[in-house]
């Protein structure tokens, strides 16, 4: 199943650059147990795909990254979950199922 979020990248962490980001997403994913699903193979890795990369030292809230979890619990539970975990700057606004259509042959 996949989980489009939403979120928001304020105040200092604006320094903060994409691959950073998405370390950081990954390790808050662990610490709110997240159900995320691992590619498989020699070096597992969770599911995530981020959006355009925003340049550093910009603030947005409207950046998004789609995840694929094994199960999930309602948006408003896991909104809570993630942003009980998160840095002072970043804020998960929408947790919201995403439909994948599926690819022409």
């Amino acid at each position: 199943m996949k989980i489009r979020l939403r979120f928001s990248k304020q105040g200092q962490m604006k320094f903060i650059g994409h691959l950073d980001m998405v370390r950081y997403f990954q390790k808050v994913m662990r610490r709110s147990e997240v159900d995320v699903a691992y590619s498989e193979g020699f070096s597992p890795h969770q599911k995530m795909s981020f959006a355009a990369p925003l340049s550093v030292g910009v603030l947005s809230r409207g950046e998004y990254f789609d995840l694929e979890v094994n199960s999930t619990e309602s948006s408003k539970v896991m909104l809570e979950r993630i942003n009980a975990q998160n840095a002072e700057g970043v804020e998960v606004l929408s947790y919201s199922f995403f439909l994948t259509t599926q690819k022409m042959p």
